[in-house]
């Protein structure tokens, strides 16, 4: 982590306190995030703010690096107007993998154990998201888009898990073998509603084989909000739509 205001609170560098330098380890091209990111924008998904730099220590070149926006207030502030809701980075520690199935009742099964509350922190409301799993599970069929959009923007989240499918990420929400991973949520403030925001994209473009529906029936979400035909549809169209920008 970069910060610009460590001897004056108000520096910045393009309206960005901090950056994240960001080897990218899994893509040599240093294009894949900044590919995604750029997609996700186009699609009406906020997302980090990128740029590949060169680095230099006393002079001497260090290597090749991306520069990352931190998903923080300051980013919440340029894409929502607000900062006071719940932010959460999703931690995984299971080593079976997860996804979105009900782990019970136990409310420190879900955050902050694995939904990491990046703001208000000392008050991560695990609550809500337990009861965003119960409702994803357990309401009924004829009822699930109305209970479940207590919590989740589901059309939101159709255009999210398109975009990473069209994207072939073989380690997003959808998951794969390693369950969800590589994503923030955010609840809006005053609000139980929430919704997802890419993070981590270097493996993108990972097998041009990959399945339209990769992962949608493993995870109970996307299973679910799938068998709503409106929902189904938004899918589909997001699909279309990504690939008519790519």
């Amino acid at each position: 982590l970069l910060g610009f205001s460590r001897y004056d609170s108000k520096q910045q560098l393009l309206g960005l306190p901090s950056v994240i330098l960001k080897a990218n380890n899994q893509d040599a091209s240093l294009m894949h995030e900044i590919v995604a990111m750029n997609l996700f924008r186009r699609m009406g998904i906020p997302a980090v703010l990128e740029a590949p730099a060169r680095l230099f220590i006393n002079g001497e070149f260090f290597g090749a690096y991306m520069l990352n926006e931190v998903l923080d207030a300051a980013f919440l502030r340029r894409n929502f107007g607000e900062d006071t809701g719940y932010l959460y980075d999703w931690e995984e520690n299971r080593t079976d993998g997860y996804r979105f199935e009900y782990l019970g009742p136990d409310q420190t099964l879900y955050s902050p154990a694995m939904w990491s509350p990046k703001t208000r922190k000392t008050d991560p409301d695990p609550a809500n998201i337990e009861a965003m799993g119960r409702a994803v599970n357990f309401a009924p069929d004829a009822d699930f888009e109305r209970e479940v959009s207590k919590y989740v923007d589901l059309k939101q989240f159709m255009t999210y898990i398109a975009t990473e499918n069209f994207l072939a990420d073989f380690d997003g929400v959808l998951g794969g073998p390693f369950g969800m991973n590589n994503f923030y949520f955010y609840r809006f403030a005053g609000t139980t509603v929430g919704q997802f925001l890419p993070w981590d994209k270097d493996g993108t473009f990972s097998w041009e084989g990959k399945s339209i529906f990769d992962g949608v029936e493993e995870n109970v979400l996307a299973r679910r909000a799938m068998q709503v035909p409106e929902l189904r549809k938004t899918y589909l169209d997001a699909l279309a739509k990504a690939a008519a920008l790519a």
